[in-house]
């Protein structure tokens, strides 16, 4: 799927991945460097999500080096554990905690 836009999107303003193939939510870096920044993975986790009602069934998450014709890829419960250091933490509490923060953030902004 080419652009999936994830349900919790409104409430950041707008975010659509670049693709998922076999479960998998995929990004396209363009850069001359052959070195990933920290964010990008920061960057799909946030994607995943904000797929609050888990719509795609991502289960891992990539990163496309066109230039270099080179990818890397993670489990996503591997990503989790080695962004946070911890291996108790679940998709859904992650997903549910931030759809909870980002809409009371919304809510407050209105008042």
């Amino acid at each position: 799927m080419l652009n999936p836009v994830f349900s919790g999107a409104k409430d950041v303003g707008g975010a659509d991945g670049d693709f998922i193939v076999d479960r998998c939510l995929w990004d396209i870096k363009t850069t001359i460097r052959r070195k990933a920044d920290g964010w990008w993975f920061y960057q799909l986790l946030g994607y995943v999500l904000l797929d609050y009602d888990n719509e795609y069934g991502i289960d891992g998450v990539g990163i496309l080096f066109p230039r270099q014709n080179e990818s890397i890829h993670w489990p996503l419960n591997m990503l989790i554990h080695e962004l946070s250091g911890r291996s108790d933490l679940s998709l859904d509490r992650l997903r549910q905690e931030l759809r909870q923060k980002l809409q009371r953030n919304t809510l407050d902004a209105r008042h």
